[in-house]
Formats: structure tokens, C-alpha cells, sequence
């Protein structure tokens, strides 16, 4: 395994088996190889700049990211989410540790932006609390685009949801396709934002959107919407 520390790379594509450690520079430019398994060690990535087009964290493929201790990651260009899924392609997370990850502009927490599709969320374990932007979704779907399916088995998961956007599912006019919540998820909040419409679903449907099957085998007092 390589420790790659990022404050002391611009723009990095990590590798499987790397370890990501340190604060990434506020104009870095972090990607996942496709097909790595890559380790967040208390990783803090938040570029500053809203100019700069691109995602707080590109999965370029299938990746698989392991939590280790506390991360942050924020996205500020309005396109974009925190972590990117690429559209056909699946991102799993898990781990001991805990994720704090947003986008500030169009774009989910994790999953897809402002007319950028992504492909499925499988969640196994860890620490997550996912806030999406306006029209995004906590996890899925971002504003105008369509997300793939979304399934959550285990670990803490708060995901919240922007302005007219489910907290888990599509954003804004957007599309998701089937979400899955399995017994062993030890709690899991979405809740919405201010939607201004009844049709939004904290689980389900963004605002003038559309959803796949839901099924839930979550007991009543593990979840809170």
C-alpha cells in the first residue's frame, strides 16, 4: 500500500490499495483510478474555487472507498457533487470511520450534478452524513439528471437533502433507480430541505421526478424522515 499525503499533490488520480491521508490543496484535483480500492485516512478535500468544473472526488470507474478515521469532502462549482459516480459505474463505501461530504452548488452529496448522471451508491459501513445542494439529493441524484440504483446495508447514515430534492433518491427532475434499505443499517435520518412541493419524497422522488421500487426492511425505530 502507498500513503499519499495531499497537500503535497496538485492533481492526483489514486490507485488501488492507495491510502489518502492529509488536506488536499483548496485548487486539487482528486480522482479514483476505475476498479481501485482506495483508503480516506482523515482526508479534508474542499476546493475554494467555484470556477474550477469539477467534483470534491471523481470516481472514474467502479471504486470502492474504505473510511478510516474523519473526512471531509465539499464540492463548490454548482455542477457538481461532492463525490461523483460515474453513469454506469458503482461506488461502494464502507469502513470503520466517518465521511462528511456535500456539494454546495446543483449537485448530490454523493452521486450525480446539475445535468451529470451517476451510476448506482452502494453503502456498506461507516460514519456518512451527505448533504446535497439545491435540487441535489443527499445521496443520489442531482438537479435535471438521472441516478442509478442506491442500496444501504449498514453503517450511521444521515443524508440530507437540498431544495426540492429526496434525501435519498432523484433531485430535482431528476430520475433514481430502485433504492434498497437492508436490515443492518444500525440508523439512518433523511430528511428534506425546503421543498415547497408535497410531492418530494425523503426516500423516493425529487420534486417532478421519478423513482424505482423502494423496499425498506428497516425496522421503525432505525430510521427517521
Amino acid at each position: 500500500m502507498r500513503v499519499v499525503d495531499l497537500s503535497t499533490v496538485a492533481d492526483y488520480e489514486a490507485q488501488n490499495k492507495d491510502i489518502l491521508t492529509g488536506v488536499a490543496g483548496e485548487n486539487a484535483h482528486i480522482s479514483i483510478a476505475n476498479g481501485a480500492v482506495v483508503i480516506l485516512r482523515g482526508v479534508t478535500i474542499s476546493p475554494t474555487d467555484s470556477t474550477l468544473a469539477w467534483p470534491a472526488i471523481l470516481c472514474k470507474g467502479d471504486a470502492t472507498i474504505i473510511l478510516e478515521g474523519m473526512s471531509l469532502v465539499k464540492c463548490c462549482h454548482y455542477r457538481y457533487p461532492g463525490i461523483l459516480v460515474q453513469e454506469g459505474k458503482t461506488l461502494v463505501i464502507e469502513g470503520p470511520g466517518s465521511l462528511s461530504v456535500c456539494s454546495k452548488g446543483n449537485g448530490a452529496g454523493i452521486g450525480g450534478g446539475y445535468q451529470v448522471p451517476c451510476g448506482n451508491i452502494h453503502i456498506k459501513s461507516g460514519f456518512i452524513v451527505a448533504q446535497g445542494g439545491m435540487g441535489g439529493a443527499g445521496i443520489g441524484g442531482g438537479y435535471y439528471a438521472a441516478c442509478g440504483s442506491i442500496r444501504i446495508e449498514g453503517g450511521t447514515i444521515t443524508a440530507l437533502a437540498g431544495n426540492m430534492a429526496a434525501a435519498i433518491g432523484s433531485g430535482l427532475n431528476g430520475t433514481c433507480g430502485d433504492i434498497t434499505l437492508v436490515k443492518g443499517v444500525i440508523y439512518l435520518t433523511a430528511r428534506l430541505g425546503d421543498c415547497g412541493d408535497y410531492s418530494v419524497e425523503s426516500i423516493g422522488r425529487g420534486a417532478g421526478g421519478k423513482c424505482g421500487a423502494i423496499i425498506n426492511e428497516l425496522p421503525e425505530d432505525t430510521i427517521s424522515m
